[in-house]
């Protein structure tokens, strides 16, 4: 009889230790993806930013040749519009 209670306690113990585990994974699978989605965002700020930067600012303030993507055809959010 002890040796049921002891393999159900055993069982649940892994039970515990497996419920554990897949909610770590879970987690960090949520993490990994929340740290994806802000990456896309601030490269895509990043990439909005810069476009502003170069059809608003000089050549001499940018330290390169301002309006480059109008005049190479680069299709960027400034060049093709919201």
């Amino acid at each position: 009889m002890s040796s049921l209670f002891t393999g159900a306690r055993l069982e649940h113990y892994w039970r515990q230790q497996l419920w554990l585990v897949q909610c770590v994974e879970e987690e960090a699978t949520n993490k990994v993806e929340k740290l994806r989605k802000y990456g896309r965002r601030v490269g895509l700020l990043f990439q909005v930013d810069d476009g502003i930067l170069d059809v608003t600012l000089s050549s001499e303030d940018l330290g390169g040749t301002a309006c480059k993507d109008l005049e190479s055809d680069n299709h960027t959010f400034q060049s093709n519009g919201p």
